[in-house]
């Protein structure tokens, strides 16, 4: 599939195929959606970068890391149901959805979903060219293991104060940085653990 690129002013920068786009190492690129204030447009951004993603003739992989809300994975069932409905050939990323463990002790819970997480993402970094993961608006294990994994990480944020919030302490009166925000610190935390 070929793909043409503009520059900035709109003149054409020259035609690239998917193969040219490839990641340069046989490893997926991964990319996480996240933030932790629910509504700020995690699954919506997820899906319209699977989408364009899939129309450049890219391979993806999605994991659905908020499988209890579902938004991303119901979206890919929808799109399947519509192919098949329609009789369309619209591309569909492999798409698995991760769901917390329910298992009541909390260390053997940790272990379950990291097995779960692991297995899927790296079934998916060796056959795709992107994954793309939708976490949650909320701290939990599985969220931050997604963290620990991006390549890329988008954290969408509405034009509002409470969710700049979200990305950093803001003085309210001199619109100063006082310091890095809990979901901050945790990606920070996520990155050094890689």
């Amino acid at each position: 599939m070929t793909v043409q690129e503009t520059s900035a002013n709109g003149d054409s920068a020259g035609q690239q195929t998917a193969t040219d786009k490839q990641p340069q190492s046989n490893r997926a690129h991964v990319i996480v959606i996240g933030n932790e204030k629910g509504g700020s447009g995690k699954s919506t951004t997820a899906m319209h970068l699977i989408v364009s993603l899939m129309k450049m003739g890219f391979k993806v992989g999605s994991l659905d890391i908020d499988a209890r809300q579902g938004t991303l994975t119901r979206y890919v069932e929808n799109r399947t149901a519509f192919n098949e409905k329609k009789r369309l050939k619209l591309p569909v990323p492999d798409h698995r959805p991760i769901y917390r463990s329910e298992l009541p002790d909390a260390n053997e819970a940790k272990l379950d979903e990291r097995e779960r997480f692991t297995t899927a993402l790296g079934e998916m970094v060796l056959s795709c060219n992107f994954v793309v993961m939708d976490c949650p608006g909320s701290d939990n294990y599985l969220s931050r293991l997604a963290h620990a994994c991006a390549d890329t990480l988008i954290t969408p944020i509405n034009d509002s104060f409470i969710d700049l919030d979200m990305l950093a302490r803001i003085d309210p009166d001199s619109l100063a940085i006082k310091g890095p925000s809990i979901y901050a610190e945790m990606v920070w935390d996520a990155r050094k653990r890689r």
